[in-house]
């Protein structure tokens, strides 16, 4: 940062040539300050400043003071735009003395800034102390021109990508910038006048909004500067405060509170950059805010100073003595939340509005979920999806067998999958099993399973060659009939429907003509893994292909083996007991056909 001199309504002496980079020289500017004060005074307290501001972290670059002996004042405005008349002095000087007052206001008009004073942007004048003379006794600064974008000067980029605050003042929302908490606690007591820049505090004032609660702001016309003063939020609101009009503001439930819980106020001084004398709010702390701006490095810079004018006493009297708060930060985030925590509290609203609808079993199955459901104390889980026929699979043999499970439903939809279900399968996909530290999926491999764990109901006979016959026709199932059945069920030619009809009903006919003749199941009288398999997909046919691919409502041949077998599968007493009703399988048809096929078509 260059270095700087003081002058009391003087120009600032020419810096002496030194061997430097031409970009070092460029990036100095000279600047004055007068504050009404000695120079021996104003030095050491602007020194003061800057070595307290070093010490805190907050100084951007050393700063040389070089204080300069008195001098006469310029003379006034019109007396010195006379002799540069005369003098043929620069025609852009001798325009900006002659524009109208009028027209000086409509430029800055066009430059308004948020609270309609300037812009962050200076509005450019042909001389460094402009037109308009400093009130009498005003302490003034004179900022050097903002630099120019790719001169040096910082540009926001953060704050285009990052969403807005919204609020009295704004800001952006940065969740988590660095030193939050330390930043949090600063604002939060305001021990000291803070001097901040935009964008520090666009970034930290919103994570602290939520202690303070806006009340006025006052503008002046010829200062460039606003100041908004804040109440501690558990003062409350006086009584008969009028309530906003606004028909776009939503209304919330207040909870009712005591007031006069705390009586600190704070002062929130907006300074807009200017290249004109810059005036101080005189009722900042004088040379102290002049110093504190300067050393900070925010000569042509839009900047914010905090101050706590008026508070607790310390005799804990609400006595108008400035003091601390009555109550913690954490009692402050209990009642209101900040602006920041209210974004991502809306960003985590939005995505679960967004996730599918969660579903649960419905019927018989809403029934067994519940007596399994996660109050149970079972170390085996079953993470399973209420529509997935693949689900029920391993459903259906877990209630056939008897075996202990804790019964868990899972959106396989929901992104991102659920963490539970991630552990038992890294694809994200039911069924998937938990056992301790163990997990397994694919419901061919946790049937297989569940019939070694549990060999007191088998489902699977003992003899080799009659379990060669079943894991055949299982293979069967998994590959040519459910071919079969997702052809039919994506199918949207009408012209093709008839021949998958018939595909499908031709596979089934296959494995029907493989079961035992006397029947009901697979293997005769009892449930086996090959019922298990096919049994959520039969029920289906009914409740999904039936209304949305006319599959037939009955069988093809009443009294068939393959009639007989699906009689038997829907009135079994362990598939009635897993099986939802039919407006889940409905309404989840979608979710079926745009899930991946399992099997090529």
């Amino acid at each position: 940062m260059a270095s700087g001199s003081f002058a009391s309504g003087q120009h600032a002496q020419p810096p002496q040539q030194t061997h430097q980079p031409p970009q070092q020289q460029q990036q100095q500017q000279p600047y004055a300050m007068d504050m009404g004060l000695g120079y021996p005074t104003a030095a050491a307290a602007a020194a003061a400043m800057g070595e307290a501001y070093h010490t805190q972290g907050n100084m951007f670059g050393r700063l040389d003071y070089q204080p300069q002996a008195e001098g006469p004042r310029p003379p006034p405005p019109q007396r010195r735009r006379r002799q540069q008349g005369s003098n043929g002095g620069n025609a852009s000087v001798q325009a900006a003395a002659q524009t109208p007052m009028g027209t000086m206001e409509k430029q800055q008009q066009q430059h308004m800034g948020q609270f309609g004073i300037l812009a962050p942007t200076p509005m450019p004048v042909a001389h460094p102390h402009g037109s308009m003379p400093p009130t009498m006794g005003q302490q003034t600064l004179h900022f050097a021109p903002a630099l120019q974008a790719g001169a040096g000067a910082g540009t926001d980029d953060a704050a285009g990508s990052s969403p807005a605050a919204h609020g009295k003042i704004g800001g952006k929302i940065v969740v988590d910038p660095p030193d939050l908490q330390a930043w949090r606690e600063k604002l939060f007591s305001v021990d000291e006048m803070i001097v901040l820049t935009q964008d520090q505090f666009e970034t930290y004032f919103p994570h602290v909004d939520n202690v303070y609660s806006h009340r006025s702001t006052q503008k002046y016309k010829r200062k460039p500067f606003v100041s908004h003063y804040w109440d501690c939020r558990m003062k409350g609101r006086p009584p008969g405060t009028p309530k906003t009009e606004d028909p776009t503001k939503k209304r919330r439930r207040r909870s009712a509170r005591e007031r006069d819980l705390c009586d600190v106020k704070i002062k929130i001084t907006e300074y807009f950059p200017s290249a004109e004398p810059f005036q101080l709010d005189g009722s900042d702390t004088g040379a102290a805010a002049a110093a504190a701006a300067v050393a900070a490095g925010y000569h042509g810079q839009r900047f914010w100073t905090i101050q706590r004018v008026n508070g607790n006493g310390g005799n804990g009297k609400g006595d108008g003595v400035a003091g601390p708060h009555k109550h913690t930060l954490a009692r402050s985030d209990e009642i209101k939340k900040n602006s920041v925590q209210r974004h991502v509290a809306a960003q985590d609203k939005e995505a679960k509005r967004a996730q599918p609808v969660t579903r649960r079993p419905t019927g018989a199955a809403a029934t067994t979920a519940k007596k399994h459901g996660r109050d149970s104390a079972n170390d085996l889980r079953l993470y399973a999806a209420c529509h997935c026929p693949f689900s029920q699979r391993v459903w259906i043999a877990l209630e056939a067998k008897g075996v202990a499970y804790q019964y868990c439903e899972t959106d396989p939809h929901r992104k991102p999958p659920q963490p539970a279900l991630l552990e038992a399968n890294p694809k994200g996909q039911v069924p998937a099993i938990r056992q301790g530290e163990w997990a397994c999926s694919e419901s061919p491999v946790i049937l297989e399973f569940l019939e070694d764990l549990d060999s007191r109901v088998p489902l699977l006979p003992s003899d080799a060659r009659l379990k060669a016959n079943c894991r055949f026709w299982i293979n069967h199932i998994n590959t040519d009939l459910l071919a079969a059945f997702y052809a039919l069920l994506r199918n949207t030619d009408l012209p093709r429907q008839a021949d998958l009809v018939a595909r499908l009903q031709a596979q089934l006919d296959k494995l029907a003509q493989a079961a035992d003749e006397h029947g009901p199941y697979f293997l005769g009288s009892m449930l086996s893994l090959v019922d298990v398999h096919i049994a959520p997909f039969a029920v289906r046919l009914r409740t999904i292909l039936h209304p949305r691919r006319g599959w037939p409502a009955v069988a093809p041949e009443a009294g068939s083996r393959w009639a007989r077998w699906l009689d038997a599968l829907e009135q079994d007493a362990h598939v009635k007991a897993t099986t939802s009703g039919d407006e889940l399988y409905a309404d989840t048809a979608d979710l079926l056909i745009k899930n991946a096929v399992p099997v090529p078509l």
